[in-house]
């Protein structure tokens, strides 16, 4: 479980690139992780910034009160307008067992997933 909340400061979470062992670490950081929750990061414009993000035993996805999250990954540097994407999560992350994704009050996207979804996972969007 891993719990980022009321940090109002925080623009993005994660930093991957030039890291080394970036390609082990990739695999391995979320490995194990299977809740995630991001709540009151009224700055936050990405969780994490790199190419490729894995979370092979999410199964629930929070976020809440994000309202300037663009996206979930991306690896553009500087402002937040480079980062914009129409899709809060592009090919660049991967869920493999997620269930629930639960958006509230974030984010301003055209679609939520870059591909269909499996319909296995519930969704509860809402935005204040």
């Amino acid at each position: 479980m891993l719990n980022i909340e009321n940090c109002e400061n925080v623009e993005k979470e994660i930093l991957i690139e030039g890291l080394a062992n970036e390609e082990m670490i990739r695999q391995r950081l979320f490995r194990r992780l299977e809740f995630l929750l991001l709540k009151d990061l009224p700055k936050l414009t990405r969780f994490c910034h790199g190419n490729y993000l894995e979370f092979p035993l999410l199964r629930t996805l929070r976020i809440e009160s994000c309202p300037t999250l663009k996206t979930f990954i991306s690896d553009a540097e500087g402002n937040s307008s480079e980062i914009a994407s129409p899709t809060l999560f592009n090919e660049k992350v991967t869920f493999l067992c997620l269930e629930e994704l639960s958006i509230i009050g974030a984010g301003n996207w055209r679609k939520i997933w870059h591909d269909q979804l499996s319909n296995s996972v519930r969704i509860h969007f809402t935005n204040n």
